[in-house]
């Protein structure tokens, strides 16, 4: 039996001067949402109503507006995972 793979969309490679400018962009998005001293704060505690930190929803504020989207999504765990590799016995 074969397993069909999902369909995928590989990102474009992008040009120094585009690379730059989505850059810029994206921190123009970091700008909007946060303030100057919110960029660094530690926040990691649950706000009532809301079950998530509010550095948190700013995050996914930021990352909605640079995407161009209604809502972004952060999932834990989603990230590259990183291991050593094991040892052939």
């Amino acid at each position: 039996m074969m397993t069909r793979l999902p369909e995928t969309f590989p990102l474009a490679v992008l040009g120094v001067d585009q690379a730059f400018n989505r850059q810029y962009r994206l921190l123009e998005c970091i700008a909007a949402h946060l303030e100057e001293t919110q960029l660094f704060e530690a926040d990691s505690g649950c706000v009532p109503g809301h079950s998530r930190s509010r550095t948190t929803g700013r995050v996914k504020a930021v990352l909605a507006d640079f995407l161009v989207a209604q809502d972004a999504a952060l999932l834990q765990g989603a990230g590259t995972r990183c291991t050593a590799p094991t040892p052939r016995q």
